[in-house]
């Protein structure tokens, strides 16, 4: 997946692609957290509520760190790789290493989310 632009919200960011949303961790949070080696993975069609806690990622400077979503939505796909290789969200935050896709109600523009930056 290739983000051209994002929205920060809390320690992830957000981008918009076909009415959907990918979020994924923020470079400087990955930076703390360390070399990560597990990604809980996330049903898909779970409903998953704004500061909820949606899983839990284990990390060599942090141990296990609780994910908490930074929006309201239902999950459509979670970034099944990140199974094989948890690494992918060090490597490439912004871009292979999204954990989910969601849908989020009543919002189809990023920019309803925040300030939206490019890359």
């Amino acid at each position: 997946m290739e983000v051209k632009e994002y929205t920060e919200l809390g320690d992830f960011w957000v981008s918009a692609e076909d009415g959907e949303f990918y979020i994924g961790l923020l470079p400087a949070v990955v930076a703390k957290l360390g070399k990560i080696s597990f990604v809980d993975q996330i049903p898909m069609g779970k409903v998953i509520s704004q500061d909820g806690v949606i899983g839990v990622i284990e990390t060599e400077k942090a141990g296990d760190w609780l994910m908490k979503s930074p929006i309201t939505g239902q999950v459509t796909k979670f970034n099944t790789r990140l199974n094989r290789k948890p690494e992918l969200v060090n490597k490439n935050p912004i871009g292979e290493g999204w954990i989910v896709r969601c849908r989020i109600p009543k919002v189809d523009k990023l920019s309803q989310l925040g300030e939206v930056k490019n890359i």
